[in-house]
């Protein structure tokens, strides 16, 4: 007996690629979906298969589509937190268990790597997204396919993977975020320093942490405290930090030079405009290169500032920060690290949706020419 997963590849193949003036068309906007399905739907009943069997092949279809395919119960699972697409039979995850972040193998897969690349491929149309062996490396948010995740994708297509096979991460950020007593309560932090967190809010913060720990998370539900009577500007590589409530936060995200040309906003570009507006606070989203030149420069010309970075700990986090900086200018470090040592940042290192260091910057030793830290403890006394 043939697999439904055939008759769901032959239907796909038919209007994707035999016949792919439907679903231009729909994609165009001169069919509507029902339109679209009742091709589809006499495309499947000309195969006169059994009524459980086509209506599984039109599901399959569907969410081919529309969905995210083999991947739909991943993406809708709350636990999970990311998806490893490495090939279309090895799909690992990061799930949340008893409050810790677990890597796992997924009983999850694809019919078959034809199957999976094909599905690939639809997933950077449908998001309008162009893969090539100029831009075999692609990153993008699709915020509209699932109600409950914003989901950051990244392809590596088989241009530059040893597999033969292209490669798929999937970032699952929930649209409703979390609060600080959700953030509370789950575990992240203990209510004795919560009152600090919260005061740390209201001025300059260092977040760090492997990717994946919690740190978009913590933002997130800490940009809510910003005084209404504040404005801020947020700038992102992607769409994840933002506010549901405040009235002037503004979030902002690059979009990166496509096949064929056209426009560029880089972060470094993003950073520099938002230096000449008047905003009271300026929240970088992943650190990495030449922005940290502008979020320096931001926090020592009285705008209070946030940034989050990868980094094993706060102290370090302080460094990569600095190395970043110089990297951009012709600073001495020992004159970046005296104007660190004025800005006061809150460092927040988190580690498994935990707080797990919590320290100030207190000032510049002129002595030694190092920064002096102030650990603040993250236990109940």
């Amino acid at each position: 007996m043939t697999s439904p997963i055939h008759y769901i590849d032959s239907t796909i193949e038919h209007f994707t690629v035999e016949q792919p003036v439907y679903l231009n068309a729909y994609n165009r906007g001169e069919l509507t979906k029902v339109e679209f399905l009742d091709r589809v739907q006499g495309y499947i009943a000309a195969l006169s298969l059994p009524p459980s069997q086509a209506k599984e092949v039109l599901n399959g279809f569907i969410s081919y589509i529309w969905d995210f395919d083999a991947l739909r119960q991943l993406v809708e699972d709350p636990d999970v937190t990311d998806i490893h697409c490495i090939s279309h039979s090895n799909i690992r995850v990061k799930r949340i268990v008893n409050n810790r972040a677990v890597r796992q193998q997924s009983t999850v897969r694809f019919g078959s790597a034809r199957h999976y690349r094909r599905f690939i491929q639809h997933l950077a149309i449908r998001n309008k997204i162009n893969l090539s062996e100029q831009y075999a490396i692609q990153h993008f948010v699709d915020k509209t396919s699932n109600t409950d995740f914003r989901l950051r994708c990244n392809i590596i297509t088989d241009f530059l993977t040893c597999t033969e096979e292209p490669y798929l991460h999937i970032r699952k950020e929930g649209k409703k975020k979390k609060s600080v007593e959700e953030l509370e309560h789950c575990g992240m932090f203990p209510h004795s320093i919560r009152k600090i967190l919260e005061d740390a809010a209201q001025g300059s913060m260092i977040v760090s942490g492997a990717s994946g720990s919690g740190k978009t998370a913590f933002m997130n539900a800490f940009m809510e405290l910003i005084p209404q009577e504040c404005n801020g500007m947020v700038i992102q590589a992607d769409d994840e930090l933002f506010s549901d409530r405040h009235p002037e936060l503004l979030p902002l995200h690059t979009v990166e030079r496509r096949i064929g040309g056209g426009v560029e906003y880089s972060l470094q570009e993003l950073a520099r405009n938002g230096m000449l507006l008047d905003q009271d606070y300026l929240i970088f989203g992943e650190v990495k290169g030449a922005e940290a030149r502008y979020a320096f420069t931001a926090s020592n010309t009285g705008h209070r500032t946030w940034l989050s970075l990868h980094a094993p700990g706060t102290r370090a986090s302080v460094y990569k920060f600095a190395d970043y900086i110089k990297f951009e200018s012709d600073m001495k470090l020992a004159d970046i690290f005296r104007m660190l040592g004025d800005t006061a940042f809150t460092l927040v290192h988190i580690t498994d949706y935990n707080i797990d260091e919590l320290t100030k910057v207190a000032g510049f030793d002129e002595q030694t020419g190092q920064l002096i830290f102030q650990d603040i403890r993250t236990e109940d006394e």
